[in-house]
C-alpha cells in the first residue's frame, strides 16, 4: 500500500519569499476606488484650504471619508491625490532639518618617529 497524495518538502525559505511577495503586492493597491478617492481629494483639498491639518479634517469629517488618518497621509505622501501635495500640510513643512553632527571630521596625520 503506497500513498498515492502528492507529496511536498517544506520549505522555510519558498514560504518567506511568496508571503515577501504576497505582502509587497497588497500594499502597493489601492483600497478605494477612483470615485471614492476624488471624493476624499475634494474634502482634504477643501480642509487644506481653510488652514486645517489633515488631522483636524478627519476628527470632524472623518465618518464621510472611507479611509482612515494615517491611510490619507500615506496617499498624498505616495502622491495619489492630483491637487494634494505634501508641503500643503501646515506641519509638513515646519519639519526641522538636522545636519550631519559630524561636519568637518579630524584629519589624523600619521608620522613615524625614528630613534
Amino acid at each position: 500500500m503506497s500513498c498515492t497524495l502528492e507529496k511536498r518538502i517544506y520549505s522555510p525559505n519558498e514560504v518567506q519569499k511568496e508571503y515577501e511577495g504576497t505582502l509587497s503586492s497588497s500594499r502597493e493597491v489601492l483600497h478605494v476606488m477612483d470615485g471614492q478617492l476624488k471624493e476624499i481629494e475634494v474634502i482634504i483639498r477643501s480642509g487644506l484650504d481653510n488652514g486645517q491639518s489633515i488631522n483636524h479634517i478627519f476628527t470632524y469629517a472623518g465618518d464621510a471619508l472611507p479611509i482612515c488618518g494615517r491611510t490619507a497621509y500615506s496617499y498624498i505622501n505616495k502622491g495619489f491625490f492630483e491637487s494634494v501635495i505634501r508641503l500643503d500640510q501646515p506641519k509638513a513643512v515646519q519639519v526641522p532639518f538636522f545636519l550631519p553632527t559630524n561636519i568637518n571630521p579630524p584629519i589624523y596625520i600619521l608620522t613615524s618617529i625614528i630613534l
